[in-house]
């Protein structure tokens, strides 16, 4: 983000918010927004792989797990009749050991092939986390971008205002006592920006201002649904997941 070009606001009149108020729009150098389109939609991509990699993997098992159960069933009714026929290995019993044991193999071969389907999960993982880490390094690149760009839009239209709703205030706080008793401006403007604090807080937590934040900096939605978020904080733990995917290549 060293290196991009300066980020400029634009008012776009085409767009509104529900007041009909023009929505600023910071706009991201051209490079860095198209960076951080093209990650989101990777990180998309990445996320369905592994969506479809778990679906897969997880019908495998479940068709394991009935012919364990299929195995079990035929396996307690031979013994069954093992025991009604004191002990005589007939051919009915004997081909019903043969399909347990047939069902049981089955069983292995979908466990195998489940196991065989999950095991590019863990690269899968790490490249999920990489990806995710450097869209959230860009998007928080914006914010900061952003936030001083927004607050000079507030100055520009507002400042007077705000000035005006701070005179008011101070000659309220000091209408009814004598000057030599009079607050300063000092102790005014930090009670003036507690209150002021107050009401913006309880403003920003809105859906609108949510949709206005989304209007003015139009960054792409992050799919972090299948990111591991716990390897995306921590860069060592990457490292170490990597470096026991390449010992088990290794060995």
């Amino acid at each position: 983000m060293s290196n991009a070009s300066p980020t400029t606001t634009v008012i776009d009149p085409s767009v509104e918010n529900a007041s009909g108020a023009a929505v600023a729009h910071a706009a991201l150098p051209s490079a860095s927004r198209q960076q951080l389109a093209e990650l989101s939609q990777r990180l998309a991509e990445t996320s369905d792989r592994k969506r479809t990699i778990l679906a897969k993997a997880d019908t495998l098992r479940r068709a394991g797990d009935a012919a364990k159960d299929d195995a079990s069933r035929v396996r307690q009714e031979w013994s069954n009749k093992l025991r009604e026929g004191n002990g005589t290995l007939t051919r009915q019993i004997q081909k019903l050991r043969a399909t347990e044991r047939s069902a049981l193999s089955l069983a292995e071969e979908y466990d195998a092939l489940a196991d065989d389907v999950s095991s590019s999960l863990p690269s899968l993982e790490l490249e999920l986390a990489g990806i995710a880490d450097t869209c959230i390094q860009l998007r928080n690149g914006v914010f900061k971008e952003a936030a001083p760009l927004a607050l000079e839009e507030v100055m520009a239209q507002a400042g007077d205002g705000l000035a005006v709703a701070f005179s008011l205030f101070v000659a309220s706080a000091n209408a009814s006592v004598h000057h030599t008793h009079a607050s300063t401006d000092d102790v005014l403007a930090e009670k003036f920006s507690a209150l002021l604090s107050r009401a913006i807080r309880a403003r920003s937590s809105t859906p609108a201002v949510h949709e206005l934040i989304r209007q003015q900096l139009a960054l792409p939605a992050l799919d972090l649904s299948q990111v591991d978020m716990s390897l995306v904080e921590s860069p060592a733990m990457r490292s170490r997941a990597r470096q026991e995917l390449l010992r088990e290549v290794a060995a």
